[in-house]
Parts: C-alpha cells; sequence; structure tokens
C-alpha cells in the first residue's frame, strides 16, 4: 500500500532533522564558521509553540514566512554561484516546512531548520538568473521560476511521464498531464499545476524508500 504524502513528507522532514548539525550552506561567517541569526531565526524552535492558540501558531508561521523572505534574499546575495537558493517561492508554505522540522528538533535554532530545508532542496537550486513566472487560474496565483520549470520537465521527462520538452518553456499541457500524473501517485488533488505541496512532494529527499 502506497504510503500517504502527508506520511511521506514527514518523513522527509524527520530525516531532515538529522542534518540540523551539518551546517549551512557556504556564506560570509567567521573564521571558525560562526554567524548570528537576527530575529526569529535566533530563537530556539521551541519558541514556536509555546502558545498553543492555533491563530497564535498561525500567526507565527507568518512571521516566520516573512523572515524566510528576508533570510533567503541575503543568502542569495551573498552566496556565490546562486541565483535562488529555493527554487520555491512560496514562503508560507516554507515556513510551514521549517515548523514541523522544528517540531522534531526544539532545543534548535529556528534559522538552523531553515538552513537545513535549504540543504534539503539544494539539488533545486537556481544558478542562473531566470524570470519569474505567473500562473494564474481558478483564482490562484502560484509563482515559478522559468529555470525550475524547465528543470522540472527535464524530471518529468527522465521518469517517462512526458516526452522531451522544447523550448519555448510553458506550462503546456503535456507537463499538466505529467503533474497530474505525480499528484495522484501520492495522494495530492490531481491539479496539474506546480504548487507547492507538488513542488515539496517532487524534491525533497525521502527519508528511506
Amino acid at each position: 500500500m502506497r504510503k500517504p504524502e502527508k506520511t511521506r513528507i514527514q518523513a522527509a522532514i524527520a530525516a531532515l532533522s538529522l542534518a540540523l548539525s551539518a551546517g549551512h550552506p557556504a556564506r560570509a561567517e567567521t573564521g571558525t564558521g560562526a554567524f548570528a541569526f537576527r530575529g526569529i531565526g535566533g530563537q530556539t524552535c521551541a519558541t514556536l509553540f509555546e502558545d498553543p492558540d492555533p491563530a497564535m501558531q498561525a500567526r507565527q508561521v507568518e512571521t516566520l514566512a516573512l523572515w524566510l523572505s528576508g533570510y533567503l534574499t541575503h543568502a542569495n546575495r551573498s552566496t556565490a554561484g546562486v541565483f535562488d537558493l529555493i527554487a520555491i517561492q512560496d514562503e508560507t508554505a516554507l515556513a510551514a516546512v521549517v515548523t514541523n522540522i522544528c517540531r522534531n528538533n526544539p532545543d534548535k535554532p529556528v534559522g538552523t531548520a531553515a538552513d537545513a530545508l535549504i540543504q534539503a532542496l539544494g539539488d533545486w537550486t537556481v544558478h542562473e538568473a531566470s524570470p519569474q513566472l505567473v500562473i494564474n487560474e481558478d483564482g490562484s496565483v502560484l509563482r515559478l521560476r522559468e529555470a525550475t520549470l524547465a528543470k522540472l520537465q527535464a524530471h518529468l521527462a527522465e521518469r517517462g511521464l512526458m516526452a522531451a520538452p522544447v523550448p519555448p518553456v510553458t506550462l503546456d499541457d503535456a507537463t499538466r498531464q505529467a503533474l497530474k500524473q505525480v499528484q495522484g501517485e501520492h495522494g495530492l488533488a490531481p491539479t496539474g499545476l506546480p504548487d507547492a505541496q507538488t513542488l515539496l512532494t517532487i524534491f525533497l529527499r525521502p527519508a528511506t524508500p
């Protein structure tokens, strides 16, 4: 029986917990590798869950999403050979993943959990300047870099889910059908859209087979 997708992603997040002591992407720091997190990134993960009120925890995710936006922008600017460290453009979805990593690592800094996610998504880092595509559909707005969509199409083609893509890079019917197949395999709504949940399913390295 196929593992429910939520469970699979949770397993991958649990695996990320093991990587928290492995450091962070190469950036400017002291000779010993030390640097200071500012804002919510410097708090311990446990502080995200001090108030059990769901509304307060939702605000924490919003605050974390704003912090992540600034943190990633600076990391993009200061990391050599990188245009965008994380291919997923939905900071709220990323903040939710960091929050889940924090649940398994209450004594670690929130920023360290963010670094674990950056490392886990490293295979999909955008290295060259790439425009952001905006996809409007059914009242939803999705943002995706052109380079990420091209790499996603190549990945789907390698899996035999679609023919090799040809320029220009667009979210065509073949890509949508391939995404629907992936979504169906993992218990996600078969929208055919490269939403954050679908991209996390594809991008996160699984913990175990």
